[in-house]
């Protein structure tokens, strides 16, 4: 990522910690979905991805979404409710 991406995601480009990443998913699907959590700023607005198929392009299951004043936004993806398997990818609008 460079600099100017790294700004736009509303991260410091001077700190190395400051990333934009994805928590780890649950091992299990329960019939809720499956919660995707990943580090955040309020100033950003980010899209959710995902796929079943990394061969395949992943497709936007939730845009629009406002980062959260905490360091983490957590999503639920409700269509989520089978065995997968399940790649998701955040990226900042």
């Amino acid at each position: 990522m460079n600099n100017w991406q790294k700004w736009i995601a509303g991260l410091n480009p001077t700190n190395p910690a400051s990333v934009l990443a994805m928590q780890p998913l649950p091992a299990t699907v329960n019939t809720n979905g499956i919660r995707i959590t990943w580090q955040s700023v309020s100033t950003c607005t980010y899209y959710l991805q995902r796929g079943t198929n990394l061969s395949q392009p992943l497709s936007i299951i939730r845009s629009n979404i406002v980062g959260q004043i905490g360091p983490t936004t957590t999503v639920t993806d409700t269509s989520a409710t089978n065995a997968g398997p399940y790649f998701y990818r955040v990226g900042v609008q």
